[in-house]
């Protein structure tokens, strides 16, 4: 066994075998030595190898699960093991937690919902069962056998987790019942103690059983890798992760579709929350997996590539097995080309890296609601992402806008110094930890935007009718919030003023809340509403729209002067909107709480993602520029500026990698250097070594 081999490993290939065993047909051309060839042939250097798939349907003679029906006693799992083996290969067994065998054999483990079906007769092909019933001890057992029988350096473990599924099984109902002393309830309501009680208990539940997952299969095979699906994180509070949870894995993971932003988010997140990296960033060979036969173009693939490397973590392409057994050839032909380019790059990237940030904006997994769910009745809720939804616009804005952003969670509180602005949208629930670490980082010189409902409820208990961080932000909360429509009305000589003005004001499309400064709080906009109530079909000033009638004096953006430090506080969430006037003046509002210049400043167009990386046990920082454009290949885009701060460093030497080409570069006052780029077709790293 390999231990440690995911810090030097970049070029990975999951081979799903998803298949069902109904048919003589099916794995009737499967051949391990042909597996392993393709596996060689795309140039990976680890092999993700299924030995269970969502159907519970098992590739090895497991003494607790069902083996598939075709292969007839053959030790298939051993085998595709062997033959990659022979290639040289890291080896990663993949187990999936869903199971539509189990669902089938035992219906007294499925998950109930909320109207009282489980997810097949609801409609769904996948079976779920839940962690609180005997499935538990079946998948521990599954884990054990795994472990203890197969030559493998790492696990792989899929779809654990809620996603988006709310259990009303008898045994939720009773461990909830003995735990708490009441009921389950039916209603989505962040106010209620009941509600707020029973979510902490899916978290704690799942996070309990990823650890003894974790911990079976250490105890199986010590030094083994454990990664656990992450995926989860993106159905925010329905899907029931925390920080417990995350920290089960060696490395995070997920497999994703989305297109450049999402890879952004997606990776940064998972960078910050990761015990060990580079990461996983995940994405199939077709355009999503519902597709068998739909590949994405090559453009798109190796952009995907270059933007997992210039994030600092390993690429993974997800290809999917015929139900016969083979598998295309062509793809692994196309896949060598990738890993070909991304392997060039190998010699630069470092698990130790530390990505160099202005702003951090605060991911809060207990913060991840939709506080108008509120009333709706479980058995009518379909999902909530609104808060993933608002994340990913933030990132667009700042990449955008070329300001050097990370994610943080409440593992980075003791580092919240090494950012110039800390961004808390709607971050609503805190702890007596955070709030003193906001406190403190603020009375030290750190700035902070935050908006709405942030720190107005504690993480276990109902709001405490003002914001637990009033004094940081210079206002208290009323109670009340304005009607959905509304309006941003920029003082004279505020950071607003040069976009809108008192009478045309800047749209909001939520509530604002209603606060009242205090004495010493600067009112930088306040809130306007429509002449009459936006929900009224029949009193309206415009048929059309809610044009902005009523002025008022209640605060809407406010700036505080805290210790040493600043907070903006903003009543809306104008980071929410996806518009570019909002996000102009987003952009201008972070901005404006700077102590000083930016890490790095460019004229690079909006597609242009700028990511840099401090390597300082080799001595050098890398900067990364990629170009991804919405339709692939990209526009080329030229003569682009970088004046680029050299975290205090004595530059020594600068040059384009892989191909070592030095480039000149200006030094400027301070710690500063300057230099030009002729050309930036997808993707560009530079290296500057320093002293």
């Amino acid at each position: 066994m390999n231990e440690n081999w995911y810090r030097n490993s970049y070029r990975r290939c999951l081979v799903d075998i998803h298949i069902a065993d109904w048919n003589d047909d099916f794995f009737s051309e499967i051949d391990p030595k042909n597996y392993a060839e393709m596996m060689a042939l795309s140039g990976i250097d680890t092999a993700i190898i299924y030995s269970s798939s969502c159907l519970g349907i098992c590739n090895w003679p497991t003494k607790h699960g069902h083996m598939h029906n075709q292969l007839k006693g053959r030790d298939l799992l051993k085998e595709l093991i062997s033959e990659c083996r022979k290639k040289n290969l890291n080896i990663v067994v993949y187990f999936n937690i869903w199971s539509r065998w189990v669902y089938d054999t035992h219906p007294e483990w499925r998950i109930v919902l909320p109207n009282g079906k489980g997810t097949v007769e609801d409609g769904w092909r996948h079976g779920l069962c839940c962690p609180n019933t005997g499935y538990y001890d079946y998948v521990l057992k599954m884990i054990e056998e795994l472990c203890s029988n197969y030559d493998s350096d790492g696990l792989w473990v899929d779809m654990i987790g809620w996603f988006s599924k709310i259990c009303y099984c008898s045994a939720c109902k009773q461990r909830f019942l003995e735990e708490t002393g009441r009921e389950i309830p039916r209603e989505i309501n962040w106010n209620n103690e009941d509600w707020l009680l029973f979510q902490r208990k899916r978290e704690e539940w799942l996070a309990n059983f990823a650890e003894a997952v974790s911990l079976t299969a250490r105890k199986a095979k010590p030094g083994i890798s454990i990664t656990l699906q992450n995926t989860s994180m993106g159905h925010d509070w329905p899907g029931g992760v925390n920080l417990k949870f995350t920290q089960q894995s060696d490395y995070l993971a997920g497999d994703f579709t989305g297109g450049s932003i999402e890879q952004s988010y997606v990776c940064k997140l998972l960078n910050s929350l990761s015990k060990n990296n580079p990461i996983e960033f995940m994405t199939p060979r077709c355009e999503c997996l519902r597709h068998h036969t739909t590949n994405k173009p090559h453009e798109k693939f190796l952009m995907q590539g270059y933007a997992a490397i210039a994030n600092n973590a390993c690429f993974v392409l997800i290809d999917a097995i015929d139900p016969v057994g083979t598998l295309n050839q062509e793809f692994y032909k196309q896949a060598n080309t990738i890993f070909k380019e991304i392997k060039k790059y190998e010699q630069y990237l470092d698990g130790n890296s530390k990505l160099i940030a202005d702003v951090a904006i605060y991911y809060s997994f207990e913060s991840a609601l939709d506080f108008s769910m509120n009333g709706t009745n479980t058995r009518d809720f379909i999902a909530d992402i609104a808060h993933s939804l608002k994340n990913k616009n933030i990132v667009e804005t700042f990449s955008k806008h070329h300001i050097p952003f990370t994610l943080i969670t409440e593992k980075d509180l003791d580092n919240l110094s090494d950012y110039q602005v800390v961004i808390l949208s709607d971050v609503m629930m805190m702890d007596e930890r955070e709030v003193s670490a906001f406190e403190n980082y603020v009375q030290d010189g750190g700035s902070i935007y935050a908006s709405m409902r942030t720190s107005l409820f504690p993480k276990n208990g109902t709001s405490k009718n003002d914001f637990q961080l009033n004094d940081l932000f210079g206002v208290s909360y009323s109670g009340k919030d304005t009607c959905k429509i509304n309006y941003m009305s920029p003082a004279k000589a505020s950071v607003l003023s040069k976009h809108c003005s008192e009478k045309y004001p800047l749209m909001i499309e939520k509530e604002q809340m209603i606060v009242e400064p205090k004495d010493i709080t600067e009112v930088l906009a306040s809130i306007t509403l429509p002449y009459t109530n936006p929900e009224d079909n029949n009193l309206f000033s415009s048929a059309i729209s809610n044009p902005p009638g009523i002025y008022t004096k209640h605060p809407s953006l406010t700036r505080n002067k805290y210790g040493k430090g600043y907070v903006i506080y903003s009543a809306g969430d104008i980071e929410s909107l996806p518009y570019d006037m909002h996000r102009d003046i987003y952009a201008d509002i972070v901005k404006s709480l700077f102590s000083g210049r930016m890490f790095f400043e460019t004229n690079a167009p909006k597609p242009v993602e700028i990511i840099v990386f401090k390597q300082a046990k080799n001595n050098r920082i890398i900067i990364n520029m990629l170009n991804y454009q919405a339709d692939l290949p990209p526009i080329p885009v030229y003569n682009l500026s970088i004046n680029i701060s050299t975290a205090g460093t004595t530059p020594l030497k600068m040059f384009s990698a892989p191909e070592n080409t030095e480039l000149k570069y200006k030094k400027l006052e301070g710690d500063r250097i300057e230099f030009e780029v002729d050309k930036l077709e997808m993707f560009r790293m530079f290296v500057l070594n320093y002293k």
